[in-house]
């Protein structure tokens, strides 16, 4: 995948793009240093509706270390991939009425490149280098200071949106956050995977009641701000006891069902067989 942007990108020029591989949507995408020698990478849609006045979404995906492309093509963009490797308009694109910023980030996430030494390790981390991106990103986009702007995102993205946000609400450039499906606070997400379980009949009472005392466990554990080790050797056995090894369903999303190890290798495939389409390479 890495080929296709590499390719594409030219990061000292604002470039903005309409091809009819691209299904004539206008975007704009390149490289932002963080560092002398590392970079987040970034797409940009504008907005259907008016992308002048419209808001600015950003959207991050989680992991940590997951690309938020898988957001792009699988999720909340103009796109969804075909079997056949062709794209198609997707009926609900957030960028309908907001223009929608991706990145890949921290550095040396998905497309974003890390100089040796600066793979980000502490949330002071994230936060130093993100600021970064997003001064940067609004002196090459000047188009979008002043409107509205919101965080997004999903998973592990619920560590970063808080300490990002926490930095950019203090240099007043947000609006407001948007969640999706985060990992925020531990000491109440791990009992409540017991409850969604037993309310979704995914697990019967008896499992239900034996999970929920384990978790119980782990949630004190979180309270008295034990080892990660240990807290893990509590709260990791109720999840998997509910879940199974492998998978017994989608753990993203109950009504599907789950295909490969990370439930959506379906798509993850069509990701990397369209970017690998030598057309696409070529632009």
């Amino acid at each position: 995948m890495k080929g296709l942007i590499i390719a594409l990108l030219v990061t000292s020029l604002v470039v903005c793009d309409q091809y009819p591989i691209f299904l004539n949507e206008t975007y704009y995408f390149g490289y932002i240093n963080v560092t002398e020698k590392s970079n987040l990478f970034y797409l940009l849609f504008e907005s259907h509706s008016d992308p002048s006045t419209d808001p600015l979404i950003l959207w991050l995906n989680g992991g940590p270390g997951c690309s938020s492309l898988r957001g792009l093509f699988e999720e909340n963009s103009p796109y969804k991939i075909n079997n056949d490797s062709t794209l198609r308009s997707t009926l609900f694109s957030w960028n309908f009425k907001a223009n929608l910023l991706y990145a890949d980030q921290s550095v040396g996430t998905g497309f974003s490149h890390a100089s040796f030494g600066e793979l980000v390790t502490t949330e002071e981390g994230v936060r130093r280098d993100f600021y970064s991106f997003l001064t940067q990103f609004f002196d090459k986009y000047p188009q979008n200071i002043g409107r509205e702007f919101y965080i997004s995102g999903e998973s592990y993205a619920g560590q970063y949106i808080p300490t990002i946000s926490s930095k950019i609400l203090e240099e007043k450039i947000l609006k407001s956050t948007y969640r999706v499906s985060l990992l925020i606070d531990p000491y109440y997400q791990q009992p409540a995977y017991a409850d969604y379980a037993f309310a979704k009949n995914l697990i019967a009472e008896k499992k239900y009641k034996s999970v929920l005392s384990q978790f119980q466990t782990c949630a004190s554990l979180i309270k008295a701000k034990a080892p990660f080790v240990l807290t893990s050797l509590s709260c990791n056995p109720p999840y998997l006891e509910i879940v199974g090894q492998p998978l017994k369903f989608n753990v993203y999303d109950v009504r599907i069902p789950c295909q490969g190890s990370g439930c959506y290798q379906a798509e993850d495939e069509k990701i990397e067989k369209f970017t690998q389409r030598s057309d696409v390479q070529q632009l």
